[in-house]
């Protein structure tokens, strides 16, 4: 009888027990976000404007010249590391995203400070011998989709959307920096950072996790084309309960997978597809491909933590207004001013569309 009690118990006491621990690590990864959001505007205060997406001086990454550092990388110095980003900028002969050996091995430093405690799944919280270091939080390109360097110059076209703009002329150019002035929708109503569930190879089939190489929803073309063929809500079609549908090879762990390499394959969310919606790039190229990834997140509550550009950390339900991106018949269409088409999620992500909305 007494067992029966006790069991019983603590059948009524673990739900909450769980629900505590659960709001603990919220309550840890929005610290780490306002710790971003304090280097931000640290960094703005030293260099009259926030971090390039894609920064830093070109190094050799086997076969040319490379410039590809992510904004977390010039945020180093202003997260009480300065030891690594001063390591981080003194290598001559290697790119973030290739070799990890000598110099290498700072891209395999794991910092806590860049991992959610939420993302508990499988080798999340072991990093694999030789990895890349992983990061939970990315910047936002905005209501648009990013390809840093495309292979055809007349597919590099910049970001006029977001806090974070990936594009390169050249692979030794740095991207497009914002500025305050920049952000003239306001700072409380723009996105400036927000979650991801890391990718990994055991979980890469998970909408939130993975991403889908998906032409149509997000083609690899010259900006006209992809501006009025671009079907984001095709992206969806992909997903069923959760999880890919379709061949594995289709799939990639690229989110979050490596937080020194700027590509916005990796290290860069649109405000378009839904929070914890499925992602979408052009080809399997990291560099070259056209992103549509999504924010994402483990929270209980089907919910992201996102760091405005004010240094503020609220969060946004799955549910939340992505315009019309649901209407098969007329979806919403990439646009490079005046208001989002993506409804207030869009709205939220762009920093100069002239809807300044909040949630």
């Amino acid at each position: 009888m007494v067992i029966a009690i006790i069991g019983l118990l603590v059948g009524l006491l673990l739900p909450a027990v769980q629900a505590a621990r659960e709001a603990a690590r919220r309550m840890q990864c929005s610290n780490h976000l306002k710790q971003i959001g304090l280097a931000l505007h640290n960094y703005h205060t030293t260099h009259n404007s926030f971090p390039p997406a894609l920064g830093g001086p070109p190094v050799w990454n086997g076969s040319a010249n490379v410039s590809r550092r992510s904004m977390l990388v010039a945020l180093l110095a202003f997260m009480e590391q300065p030891a690594l980003h001063e390591q981080a900028y003194s290598i001559n002969s290697v790119a973030p995203s290739h070799d990890l050996t000598g110099d290498g091995k700072v891209w395999a430093t794991q910092l806590q400070e860049f991992i959610c405690p939420s993302d508990t799944g499988r080798n999340k919280s072991i990093l694999p011998p030789g990895n890349n270091g992983r990061t939970s939080y990315i910047p936002c390109l905005g209501d648009w989709a990013d390809s840093a360097l495309a292979g055809v110059v007349a597919r590099r076209y910049p970001n006029p959307r977001g806090f974070a703009s990936s594009t390169q002329d050249t692979q030794t150019d740095i991207s497009p920096t914002r500025s305050l002035s920049d952000i003239t929708d306001g700072t409380s109503n723009t996105i400036g950072f927000g979650e991801t569930v890391i990718s990994t190879g055991s979980d890469k089939v998970l909408a939130k996790s993975g991403t889908w190489i998906d032409a149509t929803a997000i083609p690899q073309h010259n900006k006209a084309t992809v501006m009025a063929t671009a079907n984001p809500a095709a992206c969806l079609s992909n997903v069923l309960n959760g999880e890919y549908i379709g061949p594995i090879t289709d799939i990639l762990n690229w989110k979050g997978s490596k937080w020194s390499a700027g590509h916005p394959s990796r290290t860069a969310f649109s405000t378009i597809l839904p929070p914890n919606g499925p992602s979408c790039v052009s080809q399997s190229n990291d560099a070259q491909a056209r992103t549509l990834n999504s924010a994402s997140s483990q929270h209980a509550g089907d919910i992201v933590q996102n760091l405005f550009v004010d240094g503020s950390v609220r969060t946004t339900s799955s549910m939340i207004d992505t315009g019309n991106l649901l209407n098969t018949t007329t979806p919403g269409k990439l646009k490079d001013s005046g208001e989002s088409d993506f409804g207030i999620w869009g709205a939220l992500g762009t920093i100069n569309g002239g809807e300044p909305k909040s949630l």
